[in-house]
């Protein structure tokens, strides 16, 4: 009996402002040092491949999740007494710090999953938040996976939220542009054909040492983060018994387009078989994982039976790690 990804989706917000507009409404004061607003951009555009962000107000979330969860509960035909958890996951959690149900526009505590679970009636799922920068749909997956395995759940949803309230936050000190966005997706136990993905195995590890966005390029960082991201795809990938050469895709998250020509050199991997079509729009935290998952197949980048390997970073630093198999 197979754990499957059967639904992936997502919503990018349509109010998009290209780069240069973006940096040339940044305060002056963010420009302190040898970079200028003409630097910054060609950092953007020419370094990170960075085109556009989108831009949206935290109020819309519910509407979005309710948008997604009505697709999704039409696509699949699923029962919402089925769904045994509800994983939230913020990629913007540790940035803001404040309360993961605040929701200070509203002006009353907005509590996303719970309102989603009384509308959609999931009267039988429990709920809990990852609270992990970037990363939470890669953690909560592995969550899952155990969960599914132990036999404590059959399906769960996973829902990934990213808004950033300031520019200053979005610049992430230059290392990537932060957009935001919302997208779920479904992992279950699966013992019948589907369209999705079969969810073979999971890896990831953390460092402590390297906790914050402005340690990611100070020393050796870089170098540590390539070689260790490395080991964990090649342990991951050897594990199930398999080759670098049997992977059809990497899927990353959007941070650095041409950092990967520095990954693919180390892990001896061809740039072509990484996904990087959504880069232009920038970061949109752990939404990147399910927003590319989900274009991975739309664009006609996997075929059924190819292997994918999906992986990405978090603050703190975590690096985690799936494999995939296209039904």
């Amino acid at each position: 009996m197979n754990t499957a990804v059967r639904y992936v989706n997502y919503i990018v917000p349509g109010n998009s402002v290209p780069v240069k507009n973006f940096v040339n409404a940044i305060d002056d004061a963010y420009f302190t040092g040898d970079i200028d607003r003409d630097d910054l951009v060609g950092i953007y555009r020419n370094y990170l491949g960075i085109e556009k962000i989108h831009i949206d107000e935290k109020s819309n979330e519910s509407g979005h999740f309710t948008e997604l969860l009505n697709d999704y509960f039409s696509r699949t035909k699923t029962d919402p007494a089925d769904i045994d958890f509800i994983v939230y996951t913020r990629g913007n959690s540790i940035s803001k710090g404040d309360p993961w149900c605040f929701d200070k526009d509203a002006g009353e505590c907005v509590n996303t999953p719970y309102f989603l679970q009384k509308v959609f009636t999931m009267s039988n799922a429990q709920i809990f938040n990852v609270e992990q920068e970037c990363s939470g749909t890669l953690i909560a997956t592995r969550i899952v996976l155990s969960l599914i395995r132990d036999n404590v759940a059959k399906k769960a949803l996973i829902l990934s939220s990213n808004f950033f309230e300031t520019a200053i936050k979005r610049t992430m000190t230059g290392m990537s542009l932060v957009s935001d966005g919302v997208g779920i997706m479904e992992i279950s136990r699966c013992d019948s054909s589907h369209d999705g993905y079969n969810l073979i195995d999971h890896a990831g590890m953390t460092n402590g040492a390297i906790a914050k966005v402005t340690d990611l390029v100070k020393d050796d960082n870089p170098g540590v983060i390539v070689s260790t991201g490395v080991k964990l795809l090649k342990t991951l990938v050897e594990k199930n018994g398999l080759s670098m050469n049997d992977i059809a895709l990497i899927i990353p998250q959007n941070i650095n387009k041409s950092g990967w020509n520095y990954y693919c050199q180390v892990l001896g991997y061809p740039i072509e078989k990484v996904f990087l079509d959504n880069c232009s729009d920038g970061h949109m935290g752990d939404v990147d994982i399910i927003r590319n998952i989900a274009d991975a197949r739309k664009n006609n980048r996997l075929e059924g039976g190819a292997y994918a390997l999906v992986y990405g970073l978090g603050t703190g630093l975590s690096w985690n790690a799936f494999l995939l198999q296209a039904c």
